[in-house]
């Protein structure tokens, strides 16, 4: 008797290719779409944080910072932020050359490789900031916010060649000095606008030079006489000569003793000046008649926008 029960013969080959194309084409675009969704959030995750990064780095790299030339400074080139196994290599760069004391310019490079950075695509992003004057206080390396809430760069960076400031020499005239007395024509934070200074010694000024565009500048002095000892009758005083520009600004011999009415006031001596030779040079001279060498506790140098 013959069984006519059909028997399962099983998928043939060419069924079986079948059914496993129609599952890859079900299960690709899945996967696909899996995949580019994961690319495409890893990539704006890595923009975002490069994002973030450039901006904190434009931040820090502040040129109001007395420091930030020396704290966010790397030239190896090879410094990375890592971000869940990827890295962004990054190099910060102040540009010394092209900044004054009123434009202070900042290049940071970011690279597409972390092993070889010197030779990978990179992005470049330029970074300055301008502002219309400059302070400056003499004798001291601190920063100092007055009660104006304006920032005192600290001289001190510019003694020592590896901490310049960009934009702002001096010469190697001038030893620091400092007295910690109340000011009394000042109150609070002002203080320290007079109690530090950059001095003389015997023949030696008091020099300092800066880089700026040519134009014209409101130059303010900061002056204060200190030692009491130096303020007795005649001749024992101390007695300046200021030179900006190469030209004797004082028509007499300036002494903040006797112009103030005695020691511990601070005094000021605006100065109007051109400069032609992007440099605005100013000296502090001993005056022939002075028993006792110039001092200065600040500069200030501010643009003239409107011509008088």
């Amino acid at each position: 008797m013959v069984d006519s029960t059909p028997r399962h013969q099983g998928f043939s080959l060419v069924e079986v290719l079948l059914i496993m194309v129609l599952l890859t084409m079900t299960i690709l675009p899945f996967t696909l779409l899996i995949s580019q969704n994961s690319q495409l959030v890893r990539g704006i995750y890595l923009q975002s944080t490069k994002s973030l990064f450039q901006a904190n780095a434009g931040y820090q790299m502040d040129p109001l910072r007395p420091d930030y030339y020396t704290q966010f400074h790397d030239s190896t080139m090879t410094t990375t932020l890592t971000d869940s196994g990827g890295t962004i290599p990054y190099m910060v760069y102040v540009d010394t050359a092209n900044s004054d004391v009123f434009k202070k310019t900042a290049y940071l490079y970011t690279y597409n490789n972390s092993t070889d950075a010197v030779s990978a695509p990179r992005t470049i992003h330029k970074i300055f900031q301008d502002t219309d004057i400059f302070r400056l206080r003499c004798g001291s390396s601190s920063a100092l916010l007055d009660s104006s809430n304006q920032l005192w760069t600290g001289d001190g960076y510019a003694y020592d060649n590896s901490k310049k400031q960009p934009g702002y020499v001096t010469g190697t005239s001038g030893a620091a000095g400092s007295s910690i007395v109340d000011i009394l024509n000042t109150s609070g934070v002002d203080d320290g606008l007079f109690q530090y200074y950059r001095e003389g010694t015997g023949s030696t000024n008091v020099d300092y030079k800066f880089d700026v565009p040519n134009g014209d500048y409101l130059v303010t002095l900061y002056f204060s006489e200190l030692n009491a000892s130096v303020n007795g009758s005649a001749p024992n005083r101390r007695l300046m000569d200021i030179y900006i520009e190469g030209t004797l600004q004082n028509s007499s011999a300036y002494s903040p003793y006797e112009t103030t009415g005695g020691t511990y006031k601070g005094n000021i001596q605006p100065f109007e000046v051109t400069v032609s030779d992007n440099v605005l040079h100013i000296s502090i001279r001993r005056n022939a008649s002075s028993n006792y060498d110039a001092r200065i506790s600040g500069i200030t140098i501010q643009k003239r926008l409107i011509q008088g």
